[in-house]
């Protein structure tokens, strides 16, 4: 999208307009982490966490540009002229949120030169060399089961190549299953039995590696694997669709656990997602029973709820005395997470209208 131009003024010098596609705009709200931030303190503004509020405006503006630039594109266009972006503090049910508009006219443009560069089909720049050499070399020691060393860790981190990440997942989970080895004693002293140097470094580094991916590249692969919910959580990579999908999948603590996780910004298919989501866990199936059970000479008898770990509860515990979770399979806390938010799609909903 980088060849999409974003342009304040309504013409270009030697680039004349060849067709008009119309008005186009483009919104983020912010999550609520972000507002906080901001308004933390008054050092925010005058100094002391600037870096912070930079950062965060920053991303807001690059994800509300790229989606002006997705919806150019869209049109056939290849240029938006005219672009505003206006900044907006939005309160709603008692919650704060900020969101970033952007609008344009999207055009057409005619480029200079276009259609007259000479590109020479043996020419080879270095760039592409290098990268096509290391990728070819990485590949060829993965499909091997040979290990890989630092240096090619650094030119995976280093260079977003799309057909290793496959591979590279593949092998993340070899090294999480290599067996663990007895140490050799260093000073008389017996160290704790652990996974091999090179299964160790493999784990270590692959995580690393999803700290470097795009939003779109990382979420693809940080839902696969529990192991990753740290990432999710620190990299802000909230998908309603994978939760969802965890959920059904028989990981619903997991699931509800990411409930809360912040994205940088929300769009209307976030949205509909999201209200799917709460669909799903208003219609949670009931795991728990409640059976008439005949008493005994030390037991009371009488209607009861039985978990699903098998514990025998009165009825007007909603939550099993045992492991504490309700009929639907949840606890307190995690019903609690889940009203929270409920409430949060819904303050969404009235800011994207």
């Amino acid at each position: 999208m980088n060849n999409v131009l974003l342009l304040t003024t309504p013409t270009v010098e030697s680039m004349p307009v060849e067709k008009y596609f119309g008005l186009i705009t483009a919104n983020q709200v912010a999550g609520t982490g972000f507002f906080s931030d901001l308004t933390a303190s008054l050092s925010d503004i005058f100094g002391g966490k600037s870096g912070v509020y930079r950062e965060s405006m920053n991303s807001l503006c690059q994800d509300v540009t790229k989606r002006l630039k997705e919806k150019a594109l869209e049109l056939g266009a290849n240029a938006v002229v005219g672009v505003s972006i206006d900044y907006d503090n939005i309160s709603a049910k008692s919650m704060s949120m900020f969101m970033v508009s952007i609008q344009g006219t999207a055009v057409k443009l005619t480029m200079p030169n276009e259609g007259n560069q000479i590109i020479a089909d043996n020419e080879i720049t270095w760039e592409i060399l290098n990268t096509e050499y290391h990728k070819k070399k990485i590949l060829r020691k993965l499909n091997e089961g040979t290990p890989i060393n630092d240096e090619e860790w650094a030119f995976i981190k280093n260079n977003n190549v799309p057909e290793l990440r496959e591979p590279l997942y593949n092998y993340y989970l070899e090294c999480c299953n290599a067996k663990i080895e007895e140490q050799q004693p260093v000073g008389g002293v017996y160290l704790e039995p652990q996974k091999p140097k090179w299964a160790l470094s493999g784990m270590s580094n692959y995580k690393q590696y999803l700290y470097t991916l795009e939003y779109k590249d990382a979420i693809h692969y940080v839902y696969r694997n529990e192991d990753f919910i740290d990432i999710i959580r620190k990299n802000k990579l909230f998908d309603a669709e994978k939760i969802q999908k965890l959920a059904r999948d028989g990981y619903l603590d997991t699931a509800i656990s990411l409930l809360l996780v912040e994205k940088s910004s929300y769009n209307d298919k976030d949205l509909s997602e999201m209200k799917a989501l709460c669909e799903y866990f208003n219609n949670l199936p009931e795991v728990g029973t409640k059976e008439e059970i005949k008493g005994g000479f030390f037991t009371a008898g009488g209607l009861k709820y039985i978990c699903a770990c098998g514990c025998k509860n009165d009825t007007e515990n909603e939550y099993c005395t045992k492991c504490g979770k309700n009929i639907y399979g949840i606890t307190k806390e995690q019903k609690e997470n889940i009203e929270q938010f409920v409430e949060l799609v819904d303050t969404l909903s009235d800011l994207i209208k």
